[in-house]
């Protein structure tokens, strides 16, 4: 809120309709999957980053950024690419970003941003297929077979415009859980709406410098990209597993990033008209619907999690036993349940416990 200069009703709205989309709402019942509530911490440290990276760099000469900056964003990056697939998607999203950013700013601030990127790039693919393997031989006498990493690209490039199609719903839906829940075609043109806004922005703004503008066209490519990239990341995902397409699925911890990504940008498009009364009262009264819209809404996305049915019931049935069972530190000695007996976590504890 401090970078954007947000009100602090408008700042709380934001973080409020965060919390109450279901994907995030949602995230606690699987304790299995921390890696994605990872990935969209890290995500919210590096998109910051940036964008205070660009606000500075409104001024002609090189930008302050602190040490503390600096040190976020470098250890952001590299943890991220080892949490999940989407961390290393979206580090060569940030990579390609700051690249465009420094061919039309070239300050230094952005060379070293890019040099990290590269680096955390380079360094997390020399771990992933030759330091990994060569410990995981030494220590477990094989060597991992990454063949279930690889896409099937042919069949993807097949089918490019029903992936892209099927990527571009993904990517609305889960657009419309955090904005209030609207139906599918008001959520269609909310969207259209809010991508076209900013050029009118800079058209009723034309008098300003030609530095400001040239900043205020690289954040709006950069937030454009972004979220097109986004739907690419969905196509991706849903190439590898289809049941995404689920409606159950469609609301779970799997557009976490996203949905970080997408309140941030949707902060940043507030800002820009909070300067007129009219603008201001109508973002304000927008945001209040959009949460209530939300919080009427989690029961109708929770019947459709927990239903019987639903192929996420079991991982949210085995995450409550696990959680049971580790609460219970005689527990840790046996369980009658499969499922847990072999999880790592529960192993792992046993195995203290015995220690």
């Amino acid at each position: 809120m401090k970078i954007l200069n947000l009100s602090p009703l408008t700042g709380i709205g934001w973080l409020v309709l965060f919390w109450t989309s279901p994907s995030v709402y949602f995230s606690g019942y699987f304790i299995n999957r921390t890696g994605k509530v990872m990935v969209m911490f890290l995500t919210s440290i590096i998109f910051y980053f940036l964008c205070k990276a660009v606000v500075l760099a409104k001024e002609e000469n090189s930008f302050p950024i602190s040490k503390i900056d600096w040190f976020l964003y470098s250890i952001s990056m590299l943890i991220i690419t080892f949490l999940d697939e989407q961390g290393v998607f979206l580090c060569m999203v940030f990579f390609t970003l700051l690249l465009i950013w420094h061919l039309i700013i070239r300050q230094k601030e952005f060379a070293i941003m890019i040099f990290v990127c590269l680096a955390t790039i380079i360094l997390h693919g020399l771990y992933r297929f030759f330091i990994a393997p060569h410990f995981i031989f030494a220590l477990n006498g094989y060597r991992p077979d990454f063949s279930y990493q690889i896409l099937p690209m042919i069949l993807y490039v097949e089918n490019l415009a029903q992936y892209l199609q099927a990527g571009f719903f993904l990517y609305l839906d889960t657009f419309r859980f955090l904005i209030g829940n609207p139906p599918l075609p008001i959520g269609f043109i909310l969207l259209i709406l809010l991508i076209f806004s900013p050029i009118y922005f800079m058209y009723a703004n034309r008098q300003r410098s030609d530095n400001y503008r040239k900043c205020f066209g690289l954040a709006l490519g950069g937030f454009l990209i972004t979220n097109v990239l986004l739907v690419i990341m969905n196509s991706f995902m849903l190439l590898k597993h289809p049941p995404l397409m689920w409606p159950e699925a469609r609301r779970v911890f799997y557009w976490l990033p996203t949905t970080v990504i997408l309140v941030m940008t949707l902060s940043v498009w507030t800002r820009l008209f909070l300067k007129s009364a009219v603008f201001k009262f109508c973002i304000v009264f927008s945001i209040c619907l959009a949460v209530v819209g939300n919080i009427v809404a989690l029961p109708k996305h929770k019947a459709i999690i927990m239903r019987q049915e639903s192929y996420v019931h079991s991982n949210i049935q085995s995450s409550s036993d696990l959680l049971k069972a580790l609460k219970n530190l005689y527990a840790l000695t046996d369980s009658d349940d499969p499922v847990i007996e072999k999880n790592p976590v529960f192993q792992f504890f046993k195995l203290k416990k015995k220690d």
